[in-house]
Order: C-alpha cells, then sequence, then structure tokens
C-alpha cells in the first residue's frame, strides 16, 4: 500500500466554473499560516474540491506542461532570476483574474514554493488583459494615493453607469478601455511609500464597505508588496498596478473614502487577532480565509488597527 507520505497530490486547473480562480492553494496556506492544524486543512479541502468542482490537470495538458517547464526553468536558474524575467512582460496584465494571478505568484514566494510560482506565472500569461503603461511620460507629480483615487474617479463618474454585470476582471476591463482613463490616471511619480498609501486607502476603504471587489484590492495590494521586490522594474510593477487598482475601485462604484473616526465604535470593540483568527480558520468560506489572513498579514507590516476593523466587519464577528 503507498504510505501517505508517498501520495501524489493531483494537480488542479487555475480555473473552474467558467473563468472563476481556483483559491485552494492560498487558501490552505493562509489556513496554516494562521494556525490551523492539518485536519482541519484537510477537511476545507475536501470540502472545497468538491463544491467548487475543481478539475484534475491531465499529464499532456498544454497547462499543467506549461507549469512543469516553468518550473524546471525556477530549478535551473533560480525564482529570482525567473520572476525578473517574466515580471516585466505581465506587468501589463496585472490585473489577470482580477488580481488572482499575481496573488497566487505571492503566495508561492511567500511559501518558498516554485510550483505555485509556476502555476500563478502560467495563469497571469493565460488570462491578462492589457491594462496599458505608459512608461515613456514624465511624472506629472508626487505620488499621493488618495488624491489621485479621488481625481481618477471624480473623471470616470460616467464610465460606472455604462459597467455590465460580470466578472471583477472583466468589468476592470472595461474601465480601462473609457476614454478617459489615461487622462485620468496621469503620470504620478512612485516613491518608497507609495504602496504603503496604497494600502492605507484600500484598508479604510473595504472597512468601510465590505465590497467583494475591494477584497480583491486588498489582497492584490498585500501579493504585490511581496512581488514587488522580484521586480526588475519596480515602478513599471507599480504603475500598471495603480491602473489596475483604479479600475478596480471604479468597478466597485468608487466609494468616498471615510475619515478614520466613522469607525471610532468598531475601533472600540474589535477583538485581538487570536479572536479573530480562530473564527477565520474555522470558516468554509475562501473568501473568509483569505481576508482575515490579509488583513492580519498587512497589519504586522502597517501597524494600522482598521485592519482589524476590515477583518472583523468581513468575517461579521459583530
Amino acid at each position: 500500500m503507498m504510505r501517505m507520505l508517498d501520495r501524489v497530490e493531483p494537480v488542479y486547473a487555475a480555473e473552474y466554473g467558467g473563468a472563476l480562480a481556483d483559491h485552494l492553494p492560498m487558501a490552505l496556506s493562509a489556513l496554516a499560516r494562521m494556525g490551523a492544524g492539518e485536519e482541519r486543512r484537510e477537511v476545507f479541502k475536501r470540502q472545497y474540491v468538491v463544491a467548487k468542482g475543481l478539475r484534475v490537470l491531465g499529464a499532456e495538458e498544454p497547462e499543467r506542461r506549461a507549469r512543469l517547464a516553468l518550473r524546471e526553468r525556477i530549478e535551473r536558474n533560480g525564482r529570482a532570476s525567473v520572476l525578473a524575467d517574466e515580471l516585466p512582460s505581465l506587468a501589463r496584465g496585472i490585473g489577470a483574474g482580477a488580481f488572482h494571478a499575481l496573488i497566487r505568484v505571492a503566495y508561492g514566494i511567500a511559501d518558498a514554493n516554485d510550483d505555485e510560482i509556476a502555476a500563478g506565472l502560467v495563469y497571469w500569461r493565460a488570462v491578462a488583459f492589457d491594462i496599458g503603461v505608459a512608461v515613456s511620460a514624465p511624472a506629472e507629480r508626487r505620488f499621493d494615493a488618495k488624491h489621485a483615487l479621488d481625481v481618477a474617479c471624480i473623471q470616470l463618474t460616467d464610465v460606472q453607469n455604462t459597467l455590465a454585470d460580470g466578472l471583477i476582471a472583466e468589468r476592470m476591463a472595461a474601465v480601462t478601455t473609457h476614454l478617459a482613463f489615461d487622462d485620468a490616471l496621469g503620470h504620478p511619480r512612485f516613491e518608497s511609500n507609495s504602496l504603503e498609501q496604497i494600502a492605507a486607502v484600500t484598508v479604510r476603504a473595504f472597512a468601510a464597505t465590505r465590497d467583494f471587489t475591494l477584497l480583491h484590492a486588498m489582497t492584490a495590494t498585500h501579493a504585490l508588496r511581496i512581488v514587488l521586490p522580484f521586480a526588475a522594474d519596480r515602478d513599471l510593477l507599480l504603475q500598471a498596478f495603480w491602473r489596475a487598482y483604479v479600475a478596480a475601485y471604479v468597478s466597485a462604484g468608487a466609494p468616498p473614502l471615510p475619515e478614520d473616526a466613522t469607525f471610532a465604535a468598531d475601533m472600540a470593540r474589535v477583538p485581538e487577532w487570536g479572536a479573530l483568527l480562530e473564527r477565520a480558520t474555522a470558516s468554509n468560506d475562501e473568501h473568509v480565509v483569505k481576508a482575515a489572513f490579509t488583513a492580519w498579514s498587512e497589519d504586522a507590516v502597517y501597524h494600522d488597527p482598521l485592519y482589524r476593523v476590515a477583518a472583523a466587519r468581513y468575517i461579521k464577528f459583530f
């Protein structure tokens, strides 16, 4: 009989159910990091595979062969070298799969899992839509995330009424085709704290709205923090991400950013992370798991108490 340690795990396709991204690898990683034991993770995995109808990739399917080829390249050249080579050509498609390709690569990096890095990069190639970047345009002003987002949302007000229902990535792509999109974005000069500014804007918007698209914006911002050090051209990746981020924000209805005082009541009663993570690890909802894990991880870096509020609100702690 094959021992448990010798079991070959199935390799699932990156999408299921008509262009929906498989969250299983990220959810299992998040559960482990939040303290869920092996038995709990196995229960989550079994129910997720059945509920989503994940499809096992055959050995000769193009997606699996592409993953294997990229995995072998990582083994030869190292993950840092491969990422530095791949990211410039992938930057314009950073919104791929509603940021799920970027997120999958980031989890692979964080877990030192080259199979997952390869899976994420292959998925990124397959589903990327061109967000466009103006690499030759001179920077107009120092980047201010809140101000830049306010300006972009005002200029793109009309586009919200033209968006049809659909997947997040489809709505993001539609925003980028608007004639005013490039002018609304401008050409900001990104600096060392630009991503931290974006993170601060994101957690406030998400905490206020619990919006599903803004959840993806928060997990994507977390992912970019992990991936960005591997980019040969940091400004290119940041510029592309900001464009995709604004497209996502507008597609979510461009909610106004609240003042911190709005959260005062919840700040006074929000529990510490231990209680929040315990609730999250008991959930079979992959988005609850990832929301809590992302907020916890970002709080560890930025020390912003609104991450606990955002997590508590999303997992309906109160």
